[in-house]
């Protein structure tokens, strides 16, 4: 199977960021990537992506 990227975009969307990235984790297919776009100013977005990423 070929292996999948998602894409978030994420800006000022803190409240909604956790459960995004946990759906797309919790997807059976086991060969993807997903990547955190956000080009605001560093805040915490930053950190929980990092303490997030696998």
């Amino acid at each position: 199977m070929p292996s999948i990227s998602v894409i978030l975009p994420t800006d000022n969307r803190r409240r909604w960021l956790g459960e995004a990235v946990r759906s797309v984790l919790s997807q059976r297919y086991a060969d993807l990537e997903l990547f955190v776009i956000d080009d605001g100013p560093p805040t915490d977005r930053s950190r929980r992506c990092q303490t997030t990423r696998a």
